[in-house]
């Protein structure tokens, strides 16, 4: 090494130098108070049945919080069964509805109900053409068993 960069070059090669106690600061070596009380009090171990005790809490507390948390789940197990068995119930009376449904809503079904209400079908339709007004076909009145014959005009 250099002593060129050194900052102090008269000190590069010098060793430290050790003092005793006796020559180091008067306030630095001297311990306050409460250190001297600290130093004198001697340390109290903690008791084999202090520690037996403790963990013992530790364990019963950890077991506690396991059987609660397993009873909760538990408890979300019964209700998820239930109502998946309800859902299961709900599905198959849509189900059912849903085939109900198909089946009044067929032409033959219709025609059916529509004769016990009293409808009769027609042999011959007429239509309206929306857009001219023209009448398309030719409607005539169909005879209804129980009623009497509609009168006609004297025009046609």
């Amino acid at each position: 090494m250099s002593t060129a960069h050194s900052p102090l070059p008269e000190l590069a090669g010098a060793r430290p130098v050790r003092t005793t106690p006796a020559e180091a600061d008067p306030d630095e070596a001297r311990p306050t108070r409460a250190a001297r009380r600290a130093a004198r009090r001697p340390r109290r171990k903690a008791s084999r049945g202090t520690f037996i005790a403790l963990n013992g809490a530790v364990l019963i507390a950890g077991l506690l919080s396991l059987l609660m948390i397993n009873t909760s789940l538990a408890q979300g197990a019964f209700e998820l069964s239930g109502l998946q068995r309800e859902l299961q119930g709900l599905q198959e009376e849509q189900t059912t509805l849903a085939e109900s449904i198909a089946k009044r809503s067929s032409p033959i079904a219709l025609a059916a109900a529509a004769e016990r209400l009293g409808m009769v079908r027609i042999r011959r339709a007429a239509f309206l053409r929306i857009d001219d007004g023209r009448i398309i076909g030719r409607a005539r009145p169909v005879p209804y068993p129980g009623l009497p014959e509609p009168k006609r005009r004297a025009a046609e």
